[in-house]
């Protein structure tokens, strides 16, 4: 008897008993240092990226891959990299990188795993240590109901800033043209529109976008991922929002010990006892000074449309941190 294969349905594994928390955010709100800060609290893996993940929202989004399927495949990642990282497999070994084991709070552990015998008792033995993944991602929250019918068990630390730095950093990182231009390494799902390409984040804007001038495509874009999230977050149930911890960039460097202390809470652990070292590494405490000229730049730049939204959105940073926290 043949195997009916219409019959067949995608297997999701079970992840291996890791935990996780996305370290979340618009691209150049400043999560690099938030990883490194969470160095600073007992059980937290140094950081990592989950390029995958990272992939597979837009596709789901854009109905070009079922969450059953992205579902199966995250988890098979996931569960590849838990074991790979309990072993010392795949290892980065470049100073200057965020991933690199250099930026875990004790590299040389993992080069005694580098000798670990492969095999079930890899898990077996090590059930009872604790391992807090700590993903970098972007603009996850914007898809978090996505990420919730993966039936993934996760944490998520969501960091604000000031909508003029984060404008302005987009616009010197050249994010106004580059995703125009299919900038290869940008790194991000593109869709194609007629003869243009166009990143997945302006998915809901309309044709206008493409008229818009590389500072505009900035405004439009940041504003647009910002609107996403807040209705995001609105349609979240009181047991998914605490799933949820926001931060703004200006009180994480202003104000790092509390900061700490309250995601430590956060997760279910606590801080290191020596944890200046990783203060010092993500330059806090520090002060916070506006820039007028970034400010002047901007509005001076876009159209009047464009400028309501802003000063709309920048009025809503300043009230309740978007989210109301």
């Amino acid at each position: 008897m043949k195997i009916d294969h219409n019959r067949f349905k995608i297997h999701e594994y079970e992840v291996i008993g890791d935990e996780l928390v996305f370290v979340d955010g618009l691209t150049r709100v400043g999560k690099s240092a938030l990883n490194q800060l969470l160095n600073t609290v007992e059980n937290v893996s140094h950081p990592q990226f989950i390029e995958l993940l990272e992939q597979l929202i837009p596709l789901i989004s854009q109905s070009e891959i079922s969450i059953q399927a992205a579902s199966s495949l995250l988890r098979l990642h996931l569960n590849e990299r838990f074991y790979n990282f309990r072993i010392g497999r795949n290892l980065n070994f470049r100073f200057s990188d965020l991933t690199s084991i250099w930026n875990a709070k004790d590299p040389q552990e993992f080069f005694q795993r580098l000798s670990s015998s492969d095999g079930d008792k890899v898990l077996n033995s090590e059930r009872n240590q604790r391992i807090i993944h700590q993903f970098q991602t972007h603009d996850a929250l914007t898809h978090f109901s996505k990420l919730k019918d993966m039936n993934l068990e996760f944490k998520m630390i969501e960091l604000v800033r000031n909508p003029i730095d984060t404008i302005y950093s987009w616009y010197l990182r050249g994010w106004g043209e580059r995703f125009d231009n299919a900038d290869k390494r940008s790194f991000t799902m593109l869709f194609e529109f007629r003869d243009k390409v166009v990143p997945h984040y302006a998915h809901g804007m309309d044709e206008n976008y493409f008229k818009l001038t590389p500072i505009e495509k900035c405004v439009a874009l940041h504003n647009h991922l910002i609107r996403k999230s807040i209705d995001e977050f609105k349609s979240l149930s009181n047991i998914d929002s605490k799933r949820i911890k926001f931060i703004t960039f200006e009180k994480m460097v202003t104000e790092p010990d509390v900061i700490m202390k309250d995601v430590a809470d956060f997760l279910g652990s606590n801080l290191i006892e020596n944890y200046s070292y990783y203060f010092s590494k993500a330059r806090v405490p520090r002060n916070i000074y506006l820039n007028g000229e970034k400010r002047k730049f901007i509005c001076s730049n876009i159209n009047s449309n464009l400028l309501d939204e802003l000063i709309d959105i920048e009025n809503q940073y300043a009230s309740n941190n978007y989210y109301g926290y």
